[in-house]
């Protein structure tokens, strides 16, 4: 019976990722952008390998009497960024990157408005300060207690092994089993005040600029940085923006150990001054998704409007894989190109090697149903079997019995 099921199609772990949009160019000035042009370009067998795809941008700016600011969102991690590059008449313009202040699937059913409300550039004004309430374990069970002032945050050091409570005034803090000497931090973002900070243990207190805390933790985790990716300082600044003012209270590894290895919805932003009608060409781009649970592999992208104007949308498909399995809006096509008509919506497009991709888990479903039909076949003929030679010894039991 073993044998029976050794061709079966073996279990194979789920494997998918997010088809990361392009979202084309933001201005609050909702008149400022008076058309677009996106293709997305997927003949670039090394970008797609790196499950990339090419988006090559144009855009007719209004004329203005000011300068007009703009955003480009887009999804990354801050040690892996490929930001937009900006062009106008040819001159590369110089933009900012603000850095988001949550992971991106926070903003799935929600407007990308959102999401450029929470970017945050990354430079630290001057007068941003704190107090750093540095704590030395002189005792097993560390105890703190502290109150935030109006307005005020905070940001403190964790370990394994710890307790906090807060009752709407204080918070307390308990580290149990700390070794003799280590040090925990405490800062507390914003103007100074009374804190009422009480420990068990000594501890230091300084007024610093939130600068030179962030200066503290990056290059205490220099090394480890060096071997993630390499995040640039400037990006903790970003999140230390995020929290000034908020009255939140977060842990140190939040910000510094988790949040720059995550997917957040970033912005490139840039102002310009139009004195006559503009054109601005963008090149950035997308992320590729793929499905694993077809054979062969289902791939795709897809366009997320930051704003409504009249655009045309246009996809190079890839040779390997030049057969549409899906579209969410009505597309013809010439060959590898795909015109697409998105009627200002959203859209994605996904694709294939082959014209018709199996589903590996509804075959792994036919392949078990299978199976389990030809167990009961088995199992009933061998209980017709063991019914029959046992009807047979009983007769020949009689028989003997009766001849005897």
């Amino acid at each position: 019976m073993a044998a029976l099921f050794g061709n079966t199609i073996a279990a194979r772990a789920f494997d998918y990722m997010d088809a990361f949009p392009f979202y084309g160019l933001y201005s609050d000035d909702g008149q400022a952008v008076v058309s677009g042009k996106v293709r997305y370009d997927l003949t670039d067998t090394e970008l797609f390998e790196k499950n990339q795809a090419r988006v090559d941008a144009e855009y007719i700016i209004a004329a203005s009497e000011s300068s007009v600011d703009f955003s480009i969102p887009f999804i990354s991690r801050c040690c892996q960024m490929q930001q937009p590059k900006v062009f106008i008449d040819g001159r590369q313009v110089e933009g900012e990157i603000g850095y988001g202040k949550y992971h991106y699937s926070v903003y799935r059913d929600s407007p990308i408005t959102e999401a450029i409300a929470d970017t945050f550039p990354a430079t630290l004004a001057n007068e941003l300060c704190g107090t750093l309430y540095t704590v030395i374990a002189d005792n097993e069970d560390i105890s703190v207690n502290l109150k935030l002032g109006e307005g005020q945050s905070l940001i403190y050091d964790s370990t394994n092994h710890y307790s906090a409570s807060f009752d709407g005034v204080n918070e307390q803090f308990i580290f149990y089993e700390a070794p003799q000497g280590v040090k925990f931090r405490f800062f507390i973002l914003g103007e100074q005040a009374d804190n009422n900070f009480v420990s068990n243990c000594s501890f230091e207190k300084r007024y610093i600029t939130c600068a030179e805390y962030v200066d503290i933790y990056y290059e205490a985790f220099k090394e480890y940085y060096i071997n993630c990716g390499n995040p640039e300082k400037e990006y903790f600044y970003s999140q230390i923006n995020a929290v000034y003012g908020t009255g939140n209270i977060i842990g140190f590894e939040d910000i510094f150990l988790d949040s720059f290895t995550e997917y957040r919805i970033n912005t490139f932003n840039f102002s310009i001054a139009p004195k006559a009608e503009t054109r601005v060409t963008v090149s950035a781009s997308a992320g590729l998704g793929y499905n694993g649970n077809y054979s062969p592999y289902l791939y795709g992208v897809s366009f997320a409007a930051a704003q409504k104007y009249p655009a045309e949308f246009s996809v190079k498909l890839n040779a390997e894989y030049p057969y549409i399995i899906n579209c969410s809006v009505p597309f013809s096509r010439d060959g590898e190109d795909v015109i697409l008509e998105p009627q200002n919506e959203d859209f994605s497009i996904k694709f294939c090697s082959v014209e018709a991709p199996l589903n590996v888990y509804e075959l792994q479903e036919k392949e078990r149903t299978k199976s389990k039909i030809i167990m009961i076949a088995v199992v009933a003929a061998f209980c017709v079997l063991l019914i029959g030679a046992m009807v047979f010894f009983i007769k020949a039991s009689d028989y003997f019995e009766n001849a005897i």
